[in-house]
Formats: structure tokens, sequence, C-alpha cells
């Protein structure tokens, strides 16, 4: 089929700029959270001037996950007990909250589910990526968290088109994402990734968002396998109920992703399972979104 060219490509492309971007301290977190060298007096500069994100890691510093014997009261004590990897979690979670609409009808989200998939994804994906030992699992959490935000900005137009994206995957056959493409001339993988770009989020990141439905098509590159996590905890976590939308119609799992992971049914059912606990808290804990 050839595209229908309802909508312009570009057009949907150039509405990620109105999107909010990250605030200055979480982008600089961007930067720090894969570097090893970075000390906790430079992180606990950048996150002291933000009150939101100060807010945000006090109260997950002194949550009962986490808690320790005394009570923590300053930056510093919470980015030494949380670690350079959790604050930047927290600061990634904080920030898409702030920017989820109050529904995505289109997709077929309230923005609590929206926000509870991409948690759910995020942990999973970040559970998968130590299970397998990936050497780029660092950015697994972020990679997970993120890979839907194109919906935010094809939301807009998807909304007066689903119909015609329907068709194409009840008729056609077609994948979900190929049915977008079909219709609106790009899609939320490819707007994702764009918007990763602005964000200002590690390439590791943007290739997530635009590889994680279709991980296989990135070729030999490094980050395949950490785009074959994410797929996978997409599919896992749409299996646990933590995501259904108007693409369950055609969704499928890669069978090559699941074999470059070397891991089994029994073992996601176990990952699975030790998540649910973090994903409750992660998706109650955020910018009042839950």
């Amino acid at each position: 089929m050839s595209t229908l060219a309802l909508i312009s490509a570009e057009t949907i492309v150039k509405r990620v700029n109105r999107l909010p971007a990250l605030s200055a301290s979480v982008a600089r977190l961007a930067a720090l959270a894969g570097d090893e060298n970075a000390t906790v007096a430079e992180l606990e500069g950048v996150v002291r001037p933000d009150i939101a994100l100060t807010a945000n890691l006090l109260r997950y510093a002194n949550s009962a996950a986490v808690r320790g014997r005394a009570e923590v009261v300053t930056v510093r004590d919470a980015v030494l007990r949380l670690g350079r990897q959790q604050l930047w979690n927290i600061a990634a979670s904080g920030s898409l909250a702030k920017v989820i609409p109050t529904s995505l009808p289109g997709y077929g989200f309230e923005t609590l589910g929206f926000w509870r998939h991409s948690v759910a994804v995020a942990v999973l994906a970040q559970r998968i990526a130590d299970a397998a030992g990936l050497e780029l699992r660092v950015h697994a959490f972020t990679a997970g968290l993120m890979h839907d935000v194109g919906k935010l900005v094809v939301e807009e137009f998807l909304a007066s088109s689903k119909a015609a994206v329907l068709a194409r995957m009840g008729e056609g056959g077609m994948a979900f994402v190929a049915s977008e493409r079909e219709v609106l001339g790009t899609d939320h993988t490819e707007v994702g990734g764009r918007l990763a770009e602005r964000w200002g989020l590690p390439s590791a990141v943007v290739t997530c968002c635009r590889g994680h439905h279709e991980p296989e098509a990135l070729g030999d590159v490094p980050e395949r396998r950490l785009a074959c996590a994410v797929h996978v905890a997409n599919a896992l976590a749409h299996g646990m109920g933590l995501g259904a939308d108007v693409g369950e119609l055609r969704r499928k799992t890669d069978a090559g992703a699941m074999a470059r992971l070397a891991l089994d049914t029994p073992k996601l059912e176990v990952i699975a399972c030790a998540s649910l606990d973090e994903i409750e808290r992660l998706a109650s804990g955020f910018g009042g979104k839950a």
C-alpha cells in the first residue's frame, strides 16, 4: 500500500518542539548519569536548585522501600543512599510525568494508564537488561520509560485518523506501527526518537525509542540488544495488563529479540513477579499522576 498522506509527516514532526524541553537540571543529570567519574558533590549541585526534583528525591529516599535507620533530610544524603542510577531514574520519571496530557484518546489511554505503562516498561527493561548482562543496561530504565514518548505528539493526529489506522490493522492485517506510517506518513517511534534527541537524552535511548517495535531491523548496532530488552519489556507489560491500547489487535513479540537476550518464558515470569511492587511504588510516587 502507498501512504495515504492524510497528514504531512513533517507537520507531525514539527509538533515535537511544542512539548516542553527537559529542565536544565534534568538535562545535566542525563549526562552525569552515565559518567562513572561523577562525584556526589556534582550531583548534589545539579539537584539542589531544582525544588521539585529535590522533593521527589527526598520522598523516595525516605520511602519504605529504601528507608534506613535515619531520616534523610539533605540532598547529599539522599544521593548517597540512592546512588547515581536511582537518582537519574527519579529525575527522568518526574520529567515525563509533567508532560503527559490529561488523556490520549487516539491511543485509548488515560493519563494514569500511559504513566503506569511507561513505568512498568522502565522497571521491566532494567531487570531484563540486568538479567541478560547487557553492556548498555545503565540506559535500560530510561529507554523503557521513554519508549512511547512519541505518542504524546502523534496523539493529536491519530485521534482524527484512528478509524483509518484500525481499518488497516483489521482488514489488511498490518501491525499497529505500520498502520500509523501508512495513514500518518510517520509513526510514534520515529517521532519519539526526534523528541528524545531534542531532550538531549543518550543516543542509546534515542535508538530504543525508534527501534523498540522492530529491534531486529536496527541491524548490527551496539544498541540492538538494549532495544530488544525494551521490546520484550513492552510486550511483558501488556501481558501483565499494564498498557492495553489500540495496538493490542496486532501486537507481536519478536522471537529474535527473545533469542538475542537468551531469556526464556519462565525467566520472564520470575522477572514480572519480582517487578510488581517496584512498578506500583514508582507509579504512585511521581508528579501526582497516580
